[in-house]
């Protein structure tokens, strides 16, 4: 079963991630608004990306996206 998020925020956008680890799959509906926006990431896995990219540039290699968490959070 794919795993589903929903964010319902209060400015009225609600925003729906289904299967963000093997086809996600985000549902925009924006103010005022009934109708979904689809945006699909093919071949994406967030984890994957993210660790890859960081593995790269500790081996000195330039990775193909940049590091994208300044990982603050971890101090």
């Amino acid at each position: 079963m794919p795993v589903k998020a929903d964010l319902a925020v209060a400015d009225g956008y609600q925003l729906k991630l289904i299967d963000p680890y093997n086809r996600p799959t985000l549902y925009v509906r924006r103010p005022g608004s009934d109708v979904e926006e689809v945006h699909k990431f093919h071949n994406d896995d967030p984890f994957f990306s993210e660790m890859s990219t960081f593995i790269d540039t500790v081996e000195g290699q330039k990775p193909e996206i940049p590091i994208l968490s300044s990982y603050a959070d971890g101090e």
